[in-house]
């Protein structure tokens, strides 16, 4: 698992990847979005032709969101540490959607 936390155009943000299998990646995205929430995503991608896609159709889920007063580093890395307290469940979740075992 890689999770880093960096300062983009739109603010903080904090992402973890963690491998499912040889070709499927989950990646967890917490920032800020357009409407003040700060929310938490979880979407799968597939490996093809040595390239990680993500396509309509792959294992996408919103997995939490909250109204902070400030959008601050300490409270997107809360709330994501939050949601990977639970990364069975969404590891679980992406096996099942396909069919494969970590």
């Amino acid at each position: 698992m890689n999770t880093h936390t960096r300062k983009t155009h739109w603010g903080w943000q904090t992402e973890s990847q963690i491998q499912i299998s040889d070709t499927v990646r989950l990646n967890i995205v917490t920032m800020k979005r357009h409407t003040g929430l700060i929310a938490t995503t979880a979407q799968a991608s597939r490996l093809e032709n040595g390239f990680y896609y993500y396509t309509m159709g792959d294992y996408s889920q919103r997995v939490l969101h909250s109204k902070q007063p400030r959008c601050t580093r300490q409270a997107i890395e809360m709330q994501h540490s939050r949601v990977m307290d639970n990364l069975d469940v969404l590891v679980e979740a992406v096996e099942n959607f396909y069919g494969v075992t970590a």
